[in-house]
């Protein structure tokens, strides 16, 4: 997306970032996971809304998976 930002004449970019607890830097709008579109380790929909990434390893938050939205 930045790339295709980039050649349309974009000249400011913004990205977010988060750093997990064994200090990995991650790309991340938020500083927890959001339930709206985060799927935990056991494939259900996570309910907390206060799952901080700085609280969990890299290896631990490559167990969620982000990003689809969930069904109503």
């Amino acid at each position: 997306a930045f790339a295709r930002a980039l050649s349309l004449g974009v000249s400011t970019l913004e990205l977010d970032t988060a750093i997990t607890r064994d200090g990995v830097i991650v790309v991340s709008h938020d500083a927890t996971l959001n339930p709206d579109i985060t799927r935990g380790p056991d494939a259900t929909w996570i309910a907390r809304r206060d799952l901080a990434i700085h609280a969990l390893t890299w290896k631990e938050l490559q167990s969620y998976d982000v990003g689809r939205i969930r069904p109503l």
